[in-house]
This record gives structure tokens, sequence and C-alpha cells, in this order.
């Protein structure tokens, strides 16, 4: 008899979906394709956006409310996305600011950033939950466990041993360093991205059984994805991961790992991986007027390019500091051209009138309402990339459960793969 399908595989689906409908706005950078990235966006959204005040871009941009925008086509999408994520299994929520036991004290946070502190209670707390409840969490593997920091907490915490694996052995020396127990053990060793059977080898080394955790908080690119192969191959009982960095994961349509992801592969370009990777983070009052003050030096040196100096496919003029796009706009544009070794006999005052003309500030205006509407689509292109994972633990026996477990405004990349092996007559 067939089987419906899964959770995860309907998400995949479904995103997908949404996000081939809009493909020609997320693929490709404002910047990068102008002129032709105007033709991606319907003019009466930009102009929708336009015609904002900038404290109420900055609330469409932060995420914060899109009531600027309310009962429009545009804002309809964006809650579209939004709702995307409404299947998680676990939405995260926070708690009182009473301590528990899974608290950290004051000296368990010294030498802490407070996005690590807060990391840490949250995993202490879930395992400790999951361990009381039905799991048989016999150890766990910290993969990528750097000074192990959170190896450390965990065992102390939980009454539990563990495996920190971190391949810099300065960062090993330094965690044994900070060890006083023997509940955790310190391995160098580096899992080969892609390697699956060696990967699969370092794990079996460094584990006491199968029924250890194998954990993985933010795995860059595709170290998750070796990881959660590697668990599978090993028949790891249960694993909980998380991704980041998905640009080093490389543009193609081959970053799929699942059978389900073959039927609804996602063609992904080197940008739309770097709007996964940036486009869920928190964005203050400062640091908007700051990305302002930076895209709008940025589109303005590109449109100077294309439209004064003529050259017409696009230069990567490279990041700034803070203090280059405080000054006037032509002296960013000479320390630009001259690294580039691009020469430029017109006088900095002709430059900056060109620049403050009302047509060159009203498409530097209008490519940055493209890049806001953009922004939204970063956190659909990351479910796909984790429906993905989802799917391919399941097609191979694993329940397995996508949710939030930290708030976005400390750490953006909240959302965690939680896997554990289902009996054959389960699966079957």
């Amino acid at each position: 008899m067939d089987t419906l399908p899964s959770k995860n595989y309907s998400q995949l689906k479904k995103v997908h979906t949404f996000l081939m409908r809009y493909f020609s706005i997320w693929e490709k950078e404002v910047l990068n394709y102008y002129p032709e990235s105007y033709d991606s966006f319907p003019s009466n959204w930009v102009k929708e956006i336009l015609n904002l005040s900038e404290k109420e871009k900055w609330l469409i941009d932060s995420k914060k409310s899109f009531s600027p925008i309310q009962n429009t086509e545009l804002s309809n999408i964006f809650n579209e996305i939004n709702n995307l994520s409404d299947f998680l299994s676990k939405k995260f929520e926070q708690s009182s600011n009473e301590p528990t036991d899974c608290t950290l004290s004051i000296n368990e946070r010294t030498g802490l950033k407070i996005k690590k502190q807060h990391e840490i209670e949250q995993l202490i707390s879930f395992i400790k939950e999951e361990k009381s409840q039905h799991s048989m969490i016999n150890g766990f593997i910290d993969i990528g466990g750097g000074k192990g920091h959170l190896s450390r907490l965990l065992a102390q915490k939980l009454n539990i041993k563990g495996v920190c694996l971190e391949m810099n052995p300065e960062f090993v020396t330094k965690g044994k360093a900070l060890i006083k127990e023997q509940d955790v053990t310190f391995s160098c060793a580096h899992l080969p991205e892609q390697d699956i059977e060696r990967s699969k080898k370092i794990l079996l080394n460094n584990r006491t059984s199968s029924q250890d955790l194998c954990l993985g908080l933010h795995t860059c690119g595709p170290l998750a994805n070796t990881i959660i192969q590697a668990c599978v191959g090993n028949e790891q009982t249960q694993l909980l991961n998380f991704g980041c960095c998905y640009l080093k994961l490389g543009p193609g349509k081959s970053i799929g790992i699942s059978n389900a992801s073959k039927k609804y592969a996602l063609p992904l370009s080197k940008y739309a991986l770097t709007l996964a990777t940036r486009a869920h983070t928190g964005l203050t009052w400062e640091d908007y007027l700051m990305k302002r003050k930076v895209k709008s030096f940025r589109y303005g040196i590109h449109l100077f390019l294309y439209d004064v100096l003529g050259e017409k496919q696009f230069i990567n003029v490279g990041d700034g500091k803070k203090q280059d796009y405080q000054g006037p706009f032509s002296v960013y544009v000479f320390k630009k051209l001259s690294h580039l070794g691009i020469q430029c006999k017109i006088e900095a005052s002709e430059i900056d009138h060109w620049f403050f003309q009302k047509e060159v500030q009203q498409k530097i205006d209008e490519m940055f309402c493209m890049n806001i509407i953009r922004w939204q689509f970063g956190r659909a292109i990351e479910l796909w990339i984790l429906l993905d994972r989802a799917c391919y633990l399941e097609e191979r026996g694993y329940e397995t459960k996508l949710g939030e477990y930290f708030n976005e405004n400390i750490s953006p990349r909240n959302i965690g793969i939680y896997a554990k092996k289902l009996s054959n007559e389960k699966h079957l």
C-alpha cells in the first residue's frame, strides 16, 4: 500500500513551487545584472516601497512589520514567505527570566559571547527534555566543537560523557585546559567534505556507541551534508544539526542530497546561496542607516561605471571599510578606481554633482527598494536546503523534525534538524 508523503516532503514541494514562481527576483543580485534586473521586479512593487518613509522601509527590511504595505500584493507575498515556516514542529518561545538548572552561572558564562550563551542554554534544555522523556542518549559527539564550550557544559549539566571533535589543534589545546573533569575528551580531526567513507570512519573511531547524539552546531556549507550522510552510514540513532554558510555549498543544481530534491530541484546561484546565508539576520535602525549609506555608494559607483565611464560589464569593486562611506562620494570613487586600475580624469566636484542628480538618486533608491523586496526570499531558500536534508534522512528511515531552537534575533540560523532512527518495523 502506498504511504502518504511526509510533512517534510510536502513542504519541500510547497517551498519549491513558491520559489520557482518568483525565480527571476531572488536568483540574481540586483546590482550585478543592472539594467536587466529592472525587468524582474514589477514596477508597482518597487513604487510601493519607494513611497514609504525610511522608518517604514526599515520595518519591512528588518521583517519587524509589513503593516506599511498592508492589503497589497507585496504584503501578501511577504506573509506567504513567513507562513512557509508554519510547519516547523518546534517554535522558539522566550522563557521567563527565572533561572533553571539549565541556566548558565556567572562562572559558566565567562568567555562566552551572548549568542553562544543563549545557544548552549537552549540546547541543554532541549537535550535534557529529550533524554528524560524518550531518547536513549548515552553520550554525544560535538562536531566542530571549537574550544569545547558546548561539550563541557553539556557534560556538566546533563551528567553525560562526550567527545569534542575539532580540526583546529590550537582550539583543542585551549579546550583541554578548560576541562576539569574527564567527561569530555578532545579529538583533533577533520571530516573531509564529500568524502563520506573517511568521515564515517572518523565518527566511528570517536563514538562510544551508535546511540551517541551526533551534534553539529552551525556546520558550514557542505559539512552539514557530510555529517548527515556519515551518520546515516554509521546507523547513528540520533543527530541534531544546524546549517550555516550556505554559500560554501557551491552553486548549481546538485546541491540537494535527497531523492525528493531531484524531483523538486532548485537551481541555486551563488547570489541565491548568499541570500539564504545572510537574509535572516536582525537589523537595527542604526544598522539600516549604515546599510542605506553603503548601498547608496555601491549602487552609485556601478551606475557611474556604467553610465559615465561606459563599463557595461559588471565590475566587482570589493568591500569597503566603514569610514569609506562617511566622506564624499568622489573620494570613495577615486579609491575604488585606483584599486581597480581604472583611470578617471573627471574632477571630484563633477563626480559629486553627478551623484546628487535627481535621476541618479532615483535609480539608487529604486535599486535599494528592489533589494528590500529580494531580501525577503532568503528564508524560503534556506528552508528548501534544510528540507532537502530532512527528506534525505526520512528516506533512510529516520523520524525527522525541523524546529526553531534559538531566538532569531540572537542567533539567526536558528532552525535545527533533529532526527531519530526508526526501528525497521516502524520504517516499513
